[in-house]
């Protein structure tokens, strides 16, 4: 991933994103889920897109050139 260099416009995207009612209820059901101890299960299925993705770009890269 790209790092952005954040100028006035970014930030005002930025804080208007962060204000958004998405935002502010993603938020919260994360501090709950902390608050609870409840550690969130995002090991098993990132393991298994990155295994999927991996394969893929395998497929891809030996595919003979058309």
């Amino acid at each position: 991933l790209r790092r952005l260099q954040l100028d006035d416009s970014r930030r005002r995207q930025l804080a208007a994103a962060r204000r958004s009612a998405a935002y502010q209820g993603e938020l919260r059901r994360v501090k709950t889920a902390e608050a609870q101890g409840v550690a969130p299960a995002a090991s098993s299925p990132i393991e298994h897109q990155c295994q999927a993705l991996w394969a893929e770009t395998q497929r891809v890269m030996h595919q003979p050139r058309r």
